[in-house]
């Protein structure tokens, strides 16, 4: 794997990274649960009139212009997502720069091919 390869405009610098996450908790403070992670930097949630949970999720604005900018985004969060059966063995791979996520259902090692 590669070594850490830290903002260029040198945000955080020597800060390991952090991530956003959603818990539930009673008002004492016990019986926690995470119920999502893998946020940047949200900073807000609502509830739906029908009770479902909404975030927001900020951008990283020096990077606006640039083929990896995201733009702030509502989530929808939910609890106990699991992914269909056809995918729970396959290869998911992140391409951030077009904001796709590809699916490999069959890896063939070099002698198969």
């Amino acid at each position: 794997m590669l070594g850490r390869m830290p903002d260029a405009r040198g945000f955080m610098a020597g800060v390991p990274a952090s991530g956003g996450f959603v818990l539930s908790f009673n008002p004492d403070g016990s019986d926690i649960e995470i119920m999502a992670n893998g946020f940047r930097n949200q900073y807000d949630i609502d509830f739906s009139p029908t009770g479902e949970l909404f975030t927001d999720d900020a951008d990283m604005e020096w990077e606006f212009g640039t083929p990896w900018y995201r733009p702030n985004r509502v989530n929808h969060v939910i609890s106990g997502a699991k992914f269909p059966a056809k995918y729970q063995n396959a290869l998911l791979i992140s391409d951030w720069i077009y904001g796709v996520i590809a699916w490999v259902d069959r890896v063939v090692s070099k002698g198969q091919i």
